[in-house]
């Protein structure tokens, strides 16, 4: 099993499942290196290869960095809609951030709207998407009701090994 972080831009062969972990970076925890983690125990599938936005360095701050940072998502979020699965886990906020300007940032205001367009791919194009909402989001009733107003069979896990493990379905 792989891991691929960004701004890696290591080729994926085209057999290769990707799961993409999808979900907040900004003033939260680093869930993405345990979700690996505990990828590497429970999968025992081969071909796998995980790729997570976030970085081991900060990203530059500047609209060089930003754009490079949005194109990179954008490629391994397609590649895992193509072959393999995009798996969101709304972690709980662990710490407050600021804007430049001193506002505070809606914590996971980006995973949100990301949410939003994978959720309407999978209606559409039945591209795989799973659903984890942390112990702070389950209290989010919107994400399963439009979920089960709209039809949708995306998985809605409330642990993140549960999030895990329906991927890891998904994927076989």
């Amino acid at each position: 099993m792989k891991y691929i972080t960004a701004p890696n831009w290591t080729e994926i062969p085209e057999n290769e499942k990707v799961v993409f972990l999808a979900g907040p970076i900004q003033g939260s925890t680093n869930w993405h290196e345990e979700c690996f983690q505990i990828f590497k125990e429970l999968c025992k599938l081969e071909n796998v290869t995980i790729v997570s936005p976030k970085r081991e360095i900060g990203m530059e701050k500047n609209e060089e960095g930003y754009r490079e940072q949005v194109l990179w998502e954008t490629k391994h979020l397609h590649r895992a809609a193509k072959n393999g699965v995009v798996l969101f886990w709304f972690s709980n906020e662990k710490e407050i951030v600021y804007d430049p300007d001193g506002k505070q940032r809606s914590y996971g205001k980006t995973t949100r709207t990301e949410y939003g367009e994978w959720k309407t791919r999978h209606d559409l194009t039945g591209c795989k998407v799973v659903l984890g909402l942390d112990t702070e989001w389950q209290k989010e009733k919107y994400f399963k009701t439009r979920i089960e107003q709209d039809g949708s069979n995306i998985p809605v896990c409330s642990t993140l090994i549960e999030t895990i493990l329906e991927t890891i379905n998904l994927l076989k």
